[in-house]
Parts: structure tokens; sequence; C-alpha cells
């Protein structure tokens, strides 16, 4: 196509330049500045801009209000054209009647060089440049969206160049892919695999250097294999363009399997060499702890995954300390990542098991966990490892190294903490059955006691000569032991007399009495400081209520309303296009196949009296009567002879 101008309705910020022909030093082709398209219109960024709000000033060529941390966008202004003065035929002078655009400018859209009436469709549509202090622009002119602007003569840098909006540009670029290249076949890997309640399927198509969006709608299914990820497929589709977006896509009318993708043989290749090593094997599995105490996570803190887990612990067993190693769980260093992080849990031993979790994907997203370093680092580790990765239909190869696979991160969170409701039940059936065994050992004491007693009341005399030689004994060992008592209490009591003077809390008193002393200066201090932050803030919310009234955002929501608006009638238009050239490939499809049109081509009918079809002769002998429909006309025959 060549270079071309694009004619847009800009609603945010962007930037233009002028196609620039000549070198670097010639002036007449020098882009004129950098042009900001707003909402209300254009205006060059070499205007002078808009004099600042009082209270807000703003940092120079950072485009920051000071006071605040984030910059913020300078709003475009629209630049309205002055009035144009009014000729003599009450038409604005630079304006020209219609047909007359075409000869002005040379209307390259039509052969006579008019513009184009009604009912004829331009080839370009015509944009005016800015006028604001640029080279060669006319004096006034407002960018319009897709129409001709005023201008006496086109400008030296774009004579020649066609113009296009959005829209025909995208339409053309579709075309000449379609008429290009028409239906090509291309192999390669699915990836991305999209199945939405619509019926259509959409998904990547990609090879080791490139990928490639497609698309396969639900009447073109019937003649496809079926679809994975992961599946070498061969594709029969026709390159196009979805002019919504502007995005390159192949609309897929055939596929036939090509085999198993690279990432599945490689997958099922490491797997087999694993399996023959041992690595699977059950004696190699280390059993879990009966309880555990801390579990050392291994997941990426940035998902969902973090969260499942630990709200899984905390509503089954919030006594259980879990314990966060972070590691990105997709990416091309996210396998060396997970291996290094599970060598360093089993350094520091700072749990009792480790649990490897990750949220469902794809095959390209989970395949960290497929990479042999993952895989015997968790063959080697001392601590037994738990994975849940994915959902129930994923594995993985470390799946199959782990100690123990759970469906889901929150499976596993589940297997490995006990349920707080069992264990309070059996506590308190514990409970119960220590208690009735202290009963029952009391119960036994007490009857015990009461049999003593009442031996002693019976048999009061026997034993009495022993009692009275044990109290003899003990006597002399008293009267030996007094003199040295009052020494002994002396110096014990000199000990304790000395320990309490060293734990006395008269030092530790003082100790707080110093501390005491500047803290309430530090108070008051405290106080001011946070009481002149909440000032600082309020002001700022001011300056920003200020700076963002509510017009402003119903005048953008106008706008969205209207783009929106737009998209919803374009969609429908095509819709119904759709529909209808499917309705007319039916209608000629039953034309070409019907029943008149194979009697058309000189086959016949035939009947017997009673309206049967007669497909084979020997059920017609001799004499019966047929009838014979033709495309036009019946025929009544009757049967002479049979021939096999």
């Amino acid at each position: 196509m060549g270079r071309a101008w694009l004619c847009f309705s800009a609603v945010n910020v962007y930037t233009l330049t002028p196609y620039r022909s000549g070198g670097a030093n010639d002036e007449k082709n020098r882009p004129c500045g950098r042009v900001r398209a707003g909402i209300g219109g254009l205006r060059a960024r070499n205007h002078p801009p808009r004099p600042a709000k009082r209270g807000r000033r703003r940092a120079p060529e950072t485009g920051r209000y000071r006071g605040q941390g984030r910059p913020r966008p300078r709003r475009a202004m629209a630049r309205h054209p002055a009035p144009a003065r009014r000729s003599a035929h009450g038409r604005r002078q630079g304006q020209l009647r219609r047909g007359d655009q075409g000869r002005q400018h040379g209307h390259p859209a039509m052969p006579n060089g008019r513009a184009p009436g009604r009912g004829q469709r331009p080839r370009q549509a015509l944009l005016s440049p800015l006028s604001h202090k640029c080279p060669g622009f006319p004096a006034r002119g407002v960018l319009g969206y897709g129409a001709a602007m005023e201008s006496d003569s086109p400008p030296s840098y774009r004579q020649g160049l066609p113009v296009y909006t959005v829209s025909r540009l995208n339409q053309e670029v579709r075309g000449l892919l379609e008429d290009r290249l028409g239906r090509v076949w291309v192999e390669g890997e699915i990836g991305n695999l999209s199945q939405p309640s619509s019926g259509h399927i959409y998904f990547t198509l990609k090879d080791a250097r490139a990928q490639v969006r497609c698309a396969l709608f639900r009447g073109a299914r019937r003649a496809c294999c079926a679809v994975a990820d992961g599946l070498q497929v061969l594709v029969c589709a026709r390159v196009s363009l979805y002019e919504g977006r502007g995005d390159f896509q192949l609309i897929v009318e055939q596929m036939e399997d090509a085999g198993e993708g690279a990432l599945r043989r490689a997958f099922e290749a490491l797997k087999r060499a694993l399996a023959a090593e041992g690595l699977f094997d059950a004696r190699h599995k280390k059993p879990l702890p009966a309880s555990v105490r801390r579990i050392g996570v291994i997941t990426s803190p940035d998902g969902a995954v973090w969260h499942d887990i630990v709200t899984t612990l905390r509503r089954r067993f919030p006594a259980i300390a879990v314990l966060l190693y972070p590691v990105p769980v997709q990416g091309r260093d996210a396998g060396t990542a997970i291996a290094r992080m599970l060598d360093l849990a089993n350094e520091r031993r700072e749990c009792d098991v480790l649990l490897l979790a990750r949220g469902g994907g794809s095959l390209e997203d989970l395949w960290c966990f497929n990479e042999e370093i993952v895989a015997r680092a968790i063959f080697r580790s001392q601590l037994p490892v738990v994975a849940g990765i994915g959902h129930e239909t994923d594995t993985t190869i470390a799946d199959w190294v782990a100690d123990l696979r759970a469906p889901t991160p929150t499976a596993a969170a589940e297997l490995l903490s006990p349920d707080q409701v069992l264990w309070r039940r059996r506590h308190a059936e514990a409970r119960n059955r220590l208690q009735r065994l202290l009963e029952r050992t009391l119960r036994e004491r007490l009857q015990r006691f009461d049999d003593l007693k009442r031996r002693l009341i019976a048999q009061p005399v026997r034993g009495l000569p022993e009692r009275r030689l044990t109290v003899a004994a003990l006597a002399r060992r008293l009267i030996m032991a007094l003199p040295a008592y009052p020494a002994r209490a002396r110096a014990r009591l000199l000990a304790l007399s000395q320990r309490l003077e060293r734990r006395s809390p008269t030092a530790r008193l003082n100790a707080y009495r110093l501390r005491a002393v500047p803290l309430p200066g530090r108070l008051a201090a405290a106080i001011r400081a946070a009481l002149r932050a909440r000032e600082s803030r309020l002001t700022r919310l001011n300056d920003r209520l200020r700076g963002h009234p509510p017009d402003r955002l119903w005048e953008r929501l106008m706008v969205r309303h209207g783009l929106l608006k737009d998209r919803l009638l374009r969609a429908m238009r095509e819709a119904l296009k759709t529909r209808g050239e499917r309705v007319a490939l039916l209608d000629r499809a039953l034309t070409l196949t019907g029943p008149p049109a194979v009697l058309n081509r000189g086959y016949a009918i035939v009947t017997d009296t009673h309206g049967r079809v007669v497909r084979a002769a020997h059920t017609c002998p001799p004499g019966t009567t047929l009838h014979v429909r033709l495309a036009a006309g019946e025929l009544i025959v009757e049967v002479k002879a049979i021939q096999p």
C-alpha cells in the first residue's frame, strides 16, 4: 500500500508528527511540532499553556504538582477557530461548494477530479492539517472525522498520498490479505485454548519462534478434529484481519491432527527417563508427620493460591504456622527459582512439611513444574513434599516425584491440616475419660482408707513397740541436729537477704522514672505532627476535588457511551450480514441438490400404483403398471419383461 495519511478521532492524548519526505535540513518538510489530541479537539504543543490555578504550582519539565507523588496529565484544550468572513453569496470564505472540492484539490477518488456525489464512495478522505504556526498549513481549519477540511490547495508534503480512516485502513488491509493469500495450510501447536459458550473456539497456533491467533467458528467444527492444548495440528485457514481491533488472525475451515506437540513430547520423554531412574517409585516416598506444626508453602505471593491456602488453614486448624517461600511460578527462570527455594528450605529446616502449589493453567503455564531441575530438587528433599499444582485434570512431573499429590492447592492444605472440630471432639472425649478415671481412682483410695481405719480401730496394740523404737531414734536425731540448726538458719537468712538486695525493685523504678521524663514532650510532638499530616492530606484532597469536577467526568462518560453505542450497532449489522450470507448459502445448496435439480439432469422417479418407490426390477413382474415421474410431466407404463 505504501505511504498514506490516516484520519482518526482522538479521545486519549497522543502525539502526531507529520510525514517528513526530505532530509534533516529540509525546512519545507520539517515537522511542525507535537500535536496533542483531546476530547474537544487539538492544540499544538508549542502553543502557550494555560496559566496554572492558584495553590497548585507545577514543577518545571516534569509535569508533577508539588505535594503529589504521581504526575497528572495535562488536559488537552480545544482551540476553536475564529469565525470566517462570509462572502456576498452567504458562504464562508475558503468554503467550497459541493462538487468543487474535488476540483480544488484534484480529488483522486473520481476520474474528473470532482467530489463524489450521493451514492458514490470516494477512495480516500481528505484531512486538513493544523494551523498552529506550522509551515504549509492553512490559516484556519478544524480536524474532522472522515470529512474534507477547508483548504485552498493541498499541502506539498502529502500530495499523492491517500488519506484513510482507521476503519477504512483495516478494510483495505483485510482485503489485501484475503485476496493475496487466500487459503493456506499451516502446521503448528495449539496453545491458549478458549471455548466460550457461543460454540466458537479461539486458540493460538505457534512454533518455536512465532505464533498467530486463530478462530474456529461453530459451523466449521464438523470438519475439524478434537482440539486440546499442546496438540500438533495441520489447519486450512483463510488469512484475515479482525477490523475491530486490527488483529491479524486465521479463520480455520479445516483441521487435521499432525501428532503431539513439542511440549507434550518433551513431557513424555522426561517422564519416561525419570521413571526409568526410579524417581517415581513408592519406596522413595517419605511419610507425612502425624502432627504438623509448621507448613512451608512454595508459591507466588501475588497469586490467589497463597490466599486460598492461608484461608483454608485458618478455617480448619489456626494453630498451624505457615511460612511462605516466595518464587515465580511461571516463566523462563521459574524452574531454577523453585529448585533453589526447595534446597534453601531443606537447609533451614524451619518447617515440618513443604507444600508446592500453583493455580491451574495450560501446559505452557505449568511447564516450570515439568523441568528436570525441579523434579530432582523434590527427589533429594529431606522434608516431605506435597504437590498441589493446577486443577484435578492437570498433571505435572512434580506431582509424580512428590511424596503426596493433591488435586488442588486447597485440597493439599486440607490434607496437611486436621479438622479442628474433630480435634475438639477428641479432646472432649479424652477429658471425659480422664475425669471418669480420676473419680474411680479416688473412690478406690477412699475405700482403702476406710478399710485401714477399721483395721486400726480393731487392733490398736499391734505395732506399738516398733513405733516406740522409731520415735526414740527420731528424738535422738533431733537432739543431735539442734546445735547446728541456728547456724544454718543464719546462713540461709543472709543468703536470702543478699538475694533480695540484688533483686530489689528500687533500681528498676529509678530507671523507669528517668525514661518517663521526656515522654510528655514526645507525645505532644507526635500529636502535632499527626495534626499537620492530616491537614496536609485534607488540603491535597481539596485540590484534587477542585481539579476533577464531576462535569468533566460526565463528558468523558458520554463520549464513551457514544463509542460503545457505535460499536454495538456495527456488531449488529455484521451479525445480520453474516446470518443473511448463511441463509443464501443454504438456499443455493438446496437448489443444487434438491429433487427438482436431480430430475432436470435426466433422472426419473418410478413408483407403483400404491405410491411406493420401485428400487429393484424383480419386485415388478410383467404386466405391472408403473408411474414414471420426469422433470416435466409423468408417464404411465406397463412392464413387458424383466432383464437382470
